[in-house]
């Protein structure tokens, strides 16, 4: 049988990682996915079939961004383009980046049931475009046609002259209308901070273009929570910043795939045979195991366990999971010790991600059910309301203030700062 080339054997390495912990990634998608849960596999198994560089990543980096599109309901596949991952160097490891696409975007957005329609377009030479902001904002896009005489598009293929600007517009359930335009230079500008050689700039030019403003107008519309991380994640990508998508139950060594092991007892005992006998070794005394050991190992995921199960909230949970990490691997815990104590740990984050859907939020329970960064951002938002100001104008002071396209992407010190202020206003007010 033919040696594997390096590529398919890198291939065949992160294929094999992502089988491991299947069961982890398919329970993190959402109930309405699961029953399709092996096409999802196979369309992830695709992705890393045409970048075989995933396989040197580290593992926990490679299974944590699985696992996050999974949660967010994306697909991998490259037929779909909703999001693809790439593997980047640092230092001396290779990191897998989450890169969300425009259809994934798309896709998310068009969840939210505050959203009309959304549309995102690039805009080439031969195109009518104008547009004006202000207290009459307007935008006109007639696109041309091909008989006019233009060049070949660079990213296209058309007779359209080369893309000049790029426009994402989003009508509400309540008939407003935002949009964003980015112009080349612009787009260029973004283009250029992308790390990725081989990335979906190079592949989808044009889907990229449109996903830019589209992301930009994402952090000012009133879209959802699932949309604000995948604008963060992606953002992170783009200004070289950790994702922090890493899996903290996945074991540090990377995996070897089933052909290099065959191989490597092939060529253990194709030497071994080959070796002249060498001197009989001297009898030893049998040495005998350690019973401590062997009984420390059930002990402590008995323990791990526990824990789990007496943790109330999903951050104390993520936060343990970090430490379990660091934890595993200077106890030396082997894989089997690892994968029990990670399906408890799953459902317990499912269990809570449950329990928080259905806790009650009537006013008179609000202080006891929710945690004091969410009580915050409830103090936050009543202050709002007592000031006259709408949702726009608080998203707006956001942006002004902390940067922030939502209240829960922002700090506790951030909050407190906005609540002090908004505390100022309404007694000037009063």
């Amino acid at each position: 049988m033919a040696e594997l080339t390096p590529a398919v054997k890198r291939a065949e390495t992160a294929r094999a990682l992502i089988q491991r912990y299947k069961r982890q990634i398919t329970d993190s998608l959402p109930q309405s996915m699961r029953e399709d849960s092996l096409h999802w596999l196979q369309g992830a198994e695709m992705a890393i079939g045409i970048n075989p560089d995933l396989g040197l990543c580290t593992p926990a980096s490679l299974v944590g961004a699985v696992l996050e599109v999974a949660h967010l309901g994306l697909s991998l596949s490259p037929k779909l383009g909703q999001a693809s991952l790439v593997a980047f160097r640092d230092g001396e490891k290779m990191i897998c980046t989450l890169i969300i696409g425009y259809r994934g975007m798309v896709q998310l957005v068009h969840r939210s049931d505050r959203v009309k329609t959304f549309q995102a377009f690039v805009v080439h030479q031969a195109d009518h475009f104008d547009w004006e902001l202000g207290t009459n904002q307007r935008l006109v896009h007639r696109p041309g046609t091909e008989a006019q005489g233009f060049q070949q598009c660079s990213t296209c293929g058309r007779q359209l002259g080369d893309v000049v600007a790029a426009y994402a517009i989003m009508r509400l359930m309540n008939d407003g209308v935002q949009f964003v335009v980015l112009d080349r230079p612009q787009l260029n500008a973004i283009r250029a901070r992308s790390r990725a050689k081989h990335g979906p700039w190079q592949t989808d030019t044009e889907a990229m273009m449109q996903k830019t403003p589209a992301r930009t107008l994402f952090k000012w519309a009133p879209v959802s929570e699932e949309v604000s991380r995948a604008v963060a994640i992606d953002e992170a990508a783009d200004a070289d910043l950790p994702q922090d998508l890493e899996a903290p139950f996945v074991q540090p060594e990377t995996p070897v795939a089933p052909e290099d092991k065959l191989t490597s007892a092939a060529r253990a005992l194709k030497g071994s045979a080959s070796a002249e006998p060498g001197p009989k070794p001297e009898r030893q005394a049998p040495v005998t195991a350690r019973p401590t050991e062997a009984q420390a190992r059930p002990s402590r995921v008995r323990d791990a366990i526990q824990q789990i199960a007496a943790l109330e909230t999903q951050t104390d949970l993520s936060a343990w999971g970090a430490g379990f990490k660091a934890r595993a691997t200077a106890e030396r815990w082997t894989t089997e010790e690892v994968m029990e104590v990670a399906k408890p740990f799953s459902d317990r984050m499912e269990a809570l991600a449950r329990a928080k859907e259905t806790a009650p939020t009537g006013p008179a329970d609000t202080e006891s059910t929710v945690s004091g960064q969410e009580a915050m951002i409830v103090r936050i938002l009543e202050l709002a309301e007592t000031c006259g100001w709408d949702e726009k104008k608080l998203n707006d002071y956001l942006m002004r203030k902390a940067q922030k396209s939502s209240l829960e992407a922002c700090t506790p010190a951030q909050l407190e700062a906005i609540a002090k202020e908004l505390r100022q206003m309404c007694g000037e007010r009063e």
